[in-house]
């Protein structure tokens, strides 16, 4: 063997030794941990996670809100004729808004708000507001015009203006309609409902024909930090849409 094909097949082996490094140092074992009810949960069917500006992590159940601080949990759960409990033990979203006020959407009661300065809730429902449906799928802070979206089962979207404490009887588009999410993107609302794929604000009951290769119901939207848009299907999987294609 001459010395210079010794010499390249030694390059060989240092750069597949520095590779397999490589590749060995990135294959990390990711450790989950289980948090289950025995630990403090106040029901295993969980529906929805947030942490906020204090740093908990509140985890709504169908049994009750719950604190969680890394180590132990503080449930809430709804007190008959207290009003200033959580409307509600079926949490079914979570949401914070600018001033750090916890606003938490329920399937039966409507929603409410959790202020952690005085530790107390105030619940917004169809007794007590213009609120079209005590069945709350989606809560979406709207930082911009300093509101909430609300997303109804079978009644449509509400807009909840956060200055007045009152809902926006002006709109209502489509309020017979079921809706599963609200994101934004730069200020643009992008909503995801049954049959209707992914709407705009400005397209909500329009354009109703079946598209064939794309999902008709949405379950979940995504804003990713590539500012694509990543929606999860009830009925077609995963979608990508890039708006400014």
């Amino acid at each position: 063997m001459t010395t210079s094909k010794f010499q390249n097949r030694i390059k060989l082996i240092f750069i597949f030794c520095h590779l397999s490094n490589l590749l060995f140092a990135q294959l990390k074992t990711l450790e989950i941990k289980k948090i289950t009810s025995e630990n403090g949960l106040s029901d295993n069917q969980v529906n929805c996670v947030i942490r906020d500006k204090q740093g908990f992590i509140w985890i709504g159940t169908k049994d009750g809100l719950n604190r969680y601080d890394g180590k132990e949990f503080y449930i809430f759960k709804n007190i008959t004729n207290d009003s200033t409990s959580v409307c509600s033990n079926n949490i079914s979203c979570l949401q914070v808004d600018k001033d750090s006020i916890l606003w938490i959407g329920t399937a039966t009661s409507g929603f409410c708000s959790y202020d952690f300065r005085t530790n107390k809730f105030k619940t917004y429902n169809k007794s007590n507001t213009s609120l079209l449906s005590n069945c709350i799928n989606d809560i979406e802070f709207d930082k911009s015009k300093n509101q909430l979206w609300i997303a109804q089962y079978n009644s449509g979207l509400q807009i909840f203006d956060l200055t007045l404490k009152k809902i926006d009887k002006h709109f209502n588009p489509e309020p017979v309609n079921t809706y599963y999410d609200v994101a934004f993107k730069d200020s643009k609302a992008y909503l995801a409902g049954i049959m209707e794929s992914l709407k705009m604000k400005e397209t909500i009951g329009k354009y109703k024909t079946i598209i064939i290769d794309t999902a008709h119901t949405i379950n979940k939207i995504l804003v990713g930090s590539d500012h694509k848009i990543w929606c999860g299907a009830w009925d077609n999987a995963l979608h990508e849409f890039d708006d400014n294609a």
